[in-house]
């Protein structure tokens, strides 16, 4: 199957041999004055030397070898207080001058130190000089959101609202504060932190005061409804129906190596944050990541105007799901997924693409390789920087 073609869409331009990684045509305003992407994102054939990396496992593994060193950007390092009380931070990249915020999320148990959150920062902060002003947020499953809550959220609806919060806390004077100028809101979210990112779109476009301009999701989750809590938090010892192997869960983040890798990043994380250990054994950990998590529902969402409400984790992710929320898109929305990532399977794209169908504000993309987060070690750097800066300009400032 050819790689350039949208999903359930017929490519629109067809460039053989042209090495252009992203096309751009004019871009039209929807009535509510927003710039509509209009895009064709060309899928380059990988060079010969990433020929490991047309491996999902491979490419996923190479892109996620080294957590960042606090050591070395603390200056970096912002917090925040929400309105509930919460406790959200990261890291803070800013620019000079007037620029756009790019605000990114790294997915489960990926804190602002975490692996997928140095690929990004080697790749576009170090190496590149990325157009924009990052902010990195800790994802809210991870150790610096425990030390400062002494709880723990799976993220899904609950990150959305904290995402878009930090967003209008900075749109409300908090920018000044830390010396930045913002031109306009965006957002990244990758694996779990896309689920965030696609529930702040949509609760950003059903307020009073939109916010957000664009936003991109790689490798991202869609639902949770196909696992329940106890599966994704556990050793990995789910006996899964072999058509289920690439569900997400433990057993499916490339394996229960990587998923302990991520469980001592969050433990050591943890105790450079507070100085104190975390005396969990392997057989215990997941249970109590669980019971954390749930406590966190039961206090945010047992009560909520609008009628939705959970008394457990698992009935929380029975809901998250935002697969038939295509047509709700008010912004500039690019999705990307592999065919061949291990973590997390392409379907949870699919199915977003079917309700977006008609919504010419989401542009979906499927490639057959880049595994799980891995599409710059497959398909360069320079692919993933075009997309994101072309992201960036199709979105109106709010």
């Amino acid at each position: 199957m050819d790689e350039n073609k949208r999903l359930g869409k017929a490519h629109p331009l067809s460039l053989p041999g042209c090495l252009l990684l992203l096309c751009l045509q004019a871009a039209s305003a929807n009535p509510a004055g927003v710039q509509v992407i209009d895009k064709v994102i060309m899928i380059p054939k990988p060079p010969w030397s990433a020929v490991l990396t047309t491996s999902g496992v491979l490419a996923t593994w190479l892109s996620h070898v080294n957590a960042l060193d606090r050591r070395e950007f603390v200056e970096q390092e912002v917090d925040f207080v929400l309105a509930d009380g919460t406790r959200a931070g990261g890291l803070l990249f800013p620019r000079a001058g007037q620029a756009p915020l790019l605000l990114a999320t790294f997915g489960f148990l990926a804190d602002r130190w975490s692996k997928p959150a140095a690929q990004f920062v080697d790749d576009y902060l170090i190496r590149g000089s990325f157009p924009a002003h990052v902010l990195i947020l800790d994802h809210p499953s991870s150790a610096p959101f425990l030390a400062a809550n002494g709880e723990l959220s799976l993220g899904g609806l609950d990150e959305g609202q904290m995402v878009l919060e930090v967003a209008r806390q900075l749109r409300g004077g908090g920018a000044a504060k830390l010396e930045l100028r913002i031109s306009s809101y965006h957002l990244l979210g990758v694996s779990m932190g896309g689920l965030g990112v696609l529930y702040a779109v949509r609760e950003d476009a059903r307020s009073a005061s939109p916010i957000l301009g664009s936003a991109a999701v790689f490798s991202s989750v869609t639902r949770l409804d196909e696992v329940r809590a106890h599966e994704l938090v556990t050793r990995g010892r789910v006996t899964l129906e072999p058509e289920r192997r690439r569900a997400l869960s433990p057993a499916a983040l490339l394996g229960a190596g990587i998923f302990r890798d991520l469980r001592e990043h969050f433990r050591s994380s943890y105790r450079e944050r507070t100085g104190e250990r975390l005396d969990w054994s392997d057989d215990d950990t997941g249970q109590r990541l669980y019971e954390l998590m749930e406590r966190r529902v039961r206090r945010l969402f047992a009560e909520r105007k609008n009628g939705v409400a959970f008394d457990s984790l698992d009935g929380y992710m029975e809901f998250n799901n935002v697969c038939g929320m295509g047509e709700d898109v008010a912004v500039p929305l690019v999705m990307i997924h592999a065919r061949d990532d291990p973590v997390v399977p392409v379907s949870h794209l699919e199915c977003f693409e079917k309700s977006a169908s008609s919504n010419p504000n989401v542009s979906t993309y499927v490639t057959n390789n880049g595994g799980h987060w891995g599409f710059a070690r497959t398909y360069g750097r320079d692919w993933i920087a075009a997309i994101l800066e072309a992201v960036l300009s199709a979105g109106a400032p709010r």
